[in-house]
């Protein structure tokens, strides 16, 4: 029963739905975890789909070509050129999000996706 409950859960935070722990939590207090257990079980959850997660082509090829333009205000840019202003500029791509990965500010570009745009690896 409990892992059936963790597999739902994992589906859920991999669709980053909200509320996820707090659905979770009831179901699993009955079988003795806390808020505390239930709350890093879903840290780990997170941080692991973070590591297995990747962009999808369709992503590539549509949402991430626009921006990548906007952002280097080029039609072609390098991903040199790319490493600068998603990066290390004053705008960085998920700076102000923390990593499902490390607990940190700043996230990965994926981690910033929605579920259609990731795929798992």
């Amino acid at each position: 029963e409990v892992s059936r409950i963790i597999n739902n859960m994992e589906r859920d935070l991999w669709n980053q739905l909200e509320d996820t722990v707090q659905k979770f939590f009831p179901k699993l207090a009955g079988a003795g975890w806390t808020q505390s257990d239930v709350e890093q079980k879903a840290k780990e959850i997170r941080a692991k789909n973070s590591y297995s997660a990747g962009v999808s082509m369709a992503y590539l090829l549509q949402d991430f070509v626009d921006l990548a333009q906007q952002k280097s205000q080029r039609v072609d840019p390098t991903f040199l050129q790319l490493k600068e202003c998603f990066w290390l500029g004053e705008d960085k791509i998920g700076q102000d999000l923390f990593c499902p990965r490390d607990g940190k500010l700043g996230c990965a570009l994926v981690d910033l996706l929605p579920p259609q745009d990731r795929k798992r690896q």
